[in-house]
């Protein structure tokens, strides 16, 4: 690993972000949205990180103890997965500063949240891992969030892909590529299961923060 790769500068940028993302091009030119029959989705794909990033954390993440995984968090439609502030807190001190800078504030204009910033939303990022032995797939559900980012990690691996049920729609983005969605009743997604390798994606829930009543 990269000394560098736990250390959020201006090298971290240049070497682990996609160069359009970090490019600060407006964001209907960093997200593309995709279209059923004429009719928008608001699923879009955005370009967060750079084949560097997906190379070195996947191998981290190959190497990561198997008693590490867990497999029962979520109650209902649990994953194989780790939080990524136990995979290593370093990486998810990083990656608080790509949510807030670059991934938010992206967000929050497409879906063109007004009165909002990206300081008043908090996210559960995890790590999840698909492969025969333990998972190798996820049955339609809703996640419990105002809106996910799906990042593929990989695609050394047979199958997979984020299905959306409602829009019969199946996208298997790049490495470093996500799937942005809104959450709930309206975008109940799943994972399509995979055949052979093992598929790695980082997964942001994002929620807003709610303020004490006083």
């Amino acid at each position: 690993m990269q000394s560098n790769f736990l250390r959020y500068d201006d090298n971290w940028i240049h070497n682990y972000l996609n160069p359009i993302l970090s490019s600060g091009a407006p964001s209907e030119l960093v997200s593309e949205e995709i279209e059923k029959n004429t009719v928008g989705t608001d699923i879009h794909l955005m370009p967060i990180f750079s084949q560097r990033f997906c190379d070195t954390i996947t191998k981290m993440a190959s190497e990561m103890p198997e008693q590490n995984w867990t497999k029962g968090r979520h109650e209902h439609y649990p994953t194989n997965d780790i939080l990524l502030k136990d995979f290593d807190a370093r990486l998810y001190e990083v990656f608080q500063s790509v949510l807030q800078k670059w991934l938010l504030p992206h967000a929050l204009n497409i879906y063109q949240i007004a009165g909002k910033k990206a300081e008043d939303f908090a996210d559960e990022t995890f790590l999840v891992r698909y492969t025969i032995e333990n998972q190798s797939y996820l049955d339609t559900h809703m996640d419990s969030s105002y809106f996910t980012f799906n990042t593929a990690l990989n695609n050394n691996f047979l199958g997979g892909g984020t299905y959306f049920k409602k829009y019969n729609l199946t996208l298997q983005p790049q490495p470093g590529w996500s799937v942005l969605a809104p959450s709930l009743v309206t975008h109940k997604h799943g994972a399509r299961p995979i055949s052979e390798g093992v598929r790695y994606m980082l997964i942001s829930f994002i929620h807003p923060i709610v303020q004490p009543a006083y």
